[in-house]
């Protein structure tokens, strides 16, 4: 069994170390834990403890005080009340050798005065005895007059009073108010002796002392241990002098009294505040005590801390039978975890084992090594190996790259998705849309039996040399397909075709510049998705076979050579009568708007239409624009003078979507700014010769149809033309005319008001000077009175 675990450890230390590592992370803070949790119980316990016996010392000391401040109260009362100030006023001498003489006749009255007031004394003493539950008993003793009155209506002589020890430690001179005396055996009335505290009060300038006599035993259990001092815990209180006064009659804790005798007398010799709560933890037993100012004692509290801890020791072994269990549960599950943790690292060690020796089971021995390092030994050569075929997958990837576009070249059925994941797991610069293949075959002469390595260097040349034409920011790729043949696929906008011829055209300035060798380049139809590539490349191919209709070293685009080219680009017929409306109105931007409407409709039809199919119909358009300016009668070279008669070759430098429209826009903004400042500049002429005609033809004839006549012109036309130039309409400025005339006639000549009236063509007078005082704030009369 032994030999077994010897083995078992040997082979699977890392299995053991993991249990023991675990056992120690689980066992170590239950430990800890434990022995806080049982250090800070018992620090709480003994916090509470002393703040609990500081409360109750505080409630106790202020209770006793309480009782005291409560007799001296009712001894106040008693002092001031007329009927003690009588008694005390009557004539001097023992009360008992002077009683003969009072009988007589002559002090009758006073006899009576005086009984009447000693009455008045025993019930006011019988009053203080009432005062609180803990006086037992009340005397009035008076030395001059030998007499002692009590709290039960009673009087003796002084010497022959039943308690002689009243004076007991009281010093003849001594006067309070009160003394706390310290407790004594006092004489009752009965007989027993019974402990009594003695408050004595001796007024300055009295001949009388006031003794009342705290039950000690009943001050003790009712007021001292009535708040419950239990558990171990005693009180006890000392007089100034340190004697024990008050204190429980348990023998067992009576005990302690020596003990706490020495304490306080070893305390109180510091220099403290004696009303200062103070503590001392000595031989397993706290004591606290306190002063009281008003009694002149100290009141301790002496708590068996060995006791309060017992209870403790039940938490104590509860704790140890939790943590017990807590052992044994945390050593299995130590175990079970340290099981399923170490279970990978068995399954990984066997793949490592089974791996390096082919899946046969060998020795154990170099499990003796340690788990980990049979485990990095393995990975080393899994790493290894991995560097290897990733430096294997470097070296291939080109050719893995070529593949992959030799297969998107023949028909396929993959997905966009697809070929964008293939293209970026590959490293290939190109998206899966908007794709223009480009065909480039090089005019090369190589000599018959020249070097081969200078043949392929020239051919890595001649491929570095088309990816630097095409710029860094464009997707593309370039491929070469076999001797002297390359192939370019390029992204672009469908409108953009445009920059794909001046690739081609670069390309082929850049082999003819850096290798001196002519090339020609197949373009094939704009491909929208991959799948489209396989025929546009086949289109590519179709147009190289035109080469020989070109010039050496041509360009071929597909849809310029082949007889089944597109349907032509449809021309919208509508928006061009729309545009020259536009144009002969001289409004710019509405020609503007319907020219874009234009381009948007063209280019939505184009698709894969060339551009010079597209040149057509906006050579079209254009000579329709050039056809409006001649009927308007205008000089098209006055509209576009930087240009001239040079119109129509600007026009055919244009070769892409942009610059056409952009060349259009400018176009058609001067056509219809020129042509509105023409019509400005006629419409201004006609409204000239309206107002003079106005002027210098009578005024009574002069009306919107007559002028209009005489111009040729439409009545409303004019009218409308007439207010844009002056501000005012034509019937208004014709009638400001009027009334202009009425003024001159009405000063320089002697016509009546009806007569200028008719004159000025106004049937009714009243409504000529209707107008005349709206225009004027004043009647034609009054106007002539004004300046006559």
């Amino acid at each position: 069994m032994l030999h077994k675990m010897r083995t078992f450890t040997r082979h699977k230390h890392f299995f053991v170390r993991l249990v023991t590592f675990s056992l120690l992370i689980c066992l170590v803070p239950i430990v800890v834990l434990g022995f806080f949790f049982y250090h800070n119980v018992q620090n709480s316990m003994r916090h509470d403890i002393e703040q609990a016996n500081e409360l109750y010392l505080n409630q106790t000391v202020n209770a006793m005080e309480l009782v005291v401040k409560q007799i001296g109260n009712g001894f106040r009362q008693f002092v001031t009340n007329s009927a003690l100030t009588e008694f005390d006023t009557f004539p001097l001498g023992n009360y008992f050798d002077e009683i003969a003489d009072w009988h007589t006749a002559a002090n009758r009255e006073q006899l009576l005065d005086y009984m009447e007031s000693k009455a008045k004394v025993l019930r006011s003493l019988n009053d203080l005895l009432k005062l609180n539950e803990f006086i037992c008993s009340v005397y009035y003793i008076n030395p001059s007059r030998g007499i002692v009155l009590t709290s039960g209506y009673l009087q003796y002589e002084l010497d022959r009073f039943y308690d002689p020890s009243w004076d007991q430690d009281l010093m003849p001179s001594a006067l309070g108010y009160p003394l706390i005396m310290n407790v004594r055996d006092a004489v009752t009335e009965e007989g027993p002796l019974k402990r009594v505290v003695p408050v004595v009060y001796r007024p300055l300038g009295s001949n009388y002392t006031i003794v009342i006599n705290l039950d000690a035993d009943a001050f003790y259990t009712k007021l001292i241990s009535r708040l419950g001092v239990e558990h171990g815990t005693s009180v006890l209180v000392f007089s100034r002098e340190g004697e024990p006064l008050l204190y429980d009659n348990d023998a067992e804790k009576a005990d302690g009294i020596a003990f706490v005798q020495s304490i306080l007398a070893q305390r109180n010799g510091q220099k403290v505040d004696p009303r200062q709560y103070r503590k001392v933890v000595a031989d397993r037993q706290l004591v606290s005590w306190r002063n009281s100012e008003v009694l002149g004692w100290d009141i301790a509290n002496v708590t068996n801390l060995k006791t309060m801890y017992s209870n403790v020791s039940n938490i104590r072994n509860l704790f140890f039978i939790v943590a017990l269990l807590l052992t044994l549960a945390t050593a299995i599950l130590a175990v079970v975890t340290s099981s399923r943790i170490y279970r990978p690292v068995h399954h990984l060690l066997q793949f490592v084992k089974n791996g390096s020796q082919g899946g046969s089971a060998g020795p154990p021995g170099p499990r003796s090594l340690g788990e980990f390092r049979v485990i990095r030994d393995g990975l080393e050569d899994a790493f290894a190996t991995g560097q290897r075929l990733q430096q294997r997958l470097r070296e291939s990837l080109p050719a893995y790259q070529e593949k992959f576009v030799r297969s998107l070249l023949k028909k396929h059925s993959m997905s966009m998705k697809a070929a964008e994941e293939r293209l970026e797991h590959l490293g290939i610069r190109l998206k899966a849309s908007g794709i223009v293949p480009m065909l480039v075959t090089v005019e090369s002469v190589y000599r018959t039996g020249g070097d081969i390595e200078s043949e392929q260097i020239e051919q890595l040349l001649f491929t570095d040399t088309i990816e630097a034409v095409v710029e860094s920011g464009v997707p593309h790729w370039v491929l070469e397909l076999e001797d002297d043949a390359y192939l370019l696929l390029i992204n672009c906008q469908e409108q953009e075709m445009s920059a794909a011829f001046s690739t081609a055209e670069a390309i082929r300035s850049a082999i003819l510049d850096h290798h001196g060798l002519m090339c020609s380049i197949g373009i094939g139809t704009y491909c929208r998705t991959i799948a489209d590539l396989p025929a546009a490349y086949l289109e590519a191919e179709e147009a190289l076979q035109y080469r020989g209709v070109t010039a050496e070293g041509g360009i071929v685009y597909i849809e310029d050579v082949r007889l089944h080219a597109h349907e032509p680009l449809p021309y919208p017929k509508e928006m061009e009568s729309t545009l020259m409306i536009c144009l002969k109105n001289g409004d710019k931007d509405q020609a503007l708007a319907v020219f874009a409407e234009m381009v948007r409709d063209l280019k939505a039809g184009a698709g894969k239409i060339a551009f010079p199919q597209v040149q057509q119909t906006f050579l079209l358009l254009l000579v329709k624009v050039i056809e409006t300016v001649r009927d308007l009668h205008l000089d098209m070279r006055e509209i576009m003078p930087e240009e001239r008669a040079q119109l129509l070759a600007a026009f055919l430098q244009k070769d892409d979507w942009r610059s056409m429209t952009s060349w259009f826009e400018t176009l058609i903004s001067a056509t219809a700014a020129y042509i509105g400042r023409a019509f400005q500049v006629k419409k201004n002429t006609h409204v000239e010769h309206a107002k003079r005609l106005i002027a210098t033809e009578p005024v009574s004839t002069v009306s919107l149809t007559s002028i209009a006549d005489r111009l040729n012109l439409n009545p409303a036309y004019l009218s409308r033309i007439f207010k844009e130039h002056t501000g005012v309409t034509f019937t208004d400025y014709v009638t400001q005319a009027r009334v202009s005339r009425s003024k001159e006639l009405l000063l320089q000549t002697e016509l009546k008001i009806q007569d200028i009236s008719e004159q000025l063509g106004y049937a009714k007078v009243n409504h000529f000077i209707k107008l005349f005082k709206d225009m004027n704030g004043i009647t034609p009369g009054e106007f002539r009175k004004q300046h006559y």
